[in-house]
């Protein structure tokens, strides 16, 4: 049998962080421009397999910028 441990008590919830929601959403409103250097792969690739990893590489790029 598979040893069991002890149920244990759930602790009190401590103090907020050192920063708060607003400040957190804040910091992270304007993160996804970090990408706009990122430049799109815009040349088309004869191998198939190729031109799939180019076309999600490039859907990935474009998702980062939302």
């Amino acid at each position: 049998a598979i040893p069991r441990g002890n149920d244990g008590m759930n602790g009190s919830d401590g103090a907020p962080g050192e920063v708060s929601q607003a400040q957190l959403d804040s910091a992270i409103s304007g993160t996804s421009s970090n990408t706009n250097g990122v430049g799109t792969l815009d040349n088309v690739f004869g191998d198939p397999a190729s031109e799939e990893l180019r076309n999600k590489l490039n859907e990935l790029i474009h998702a980062l910028r939302r």
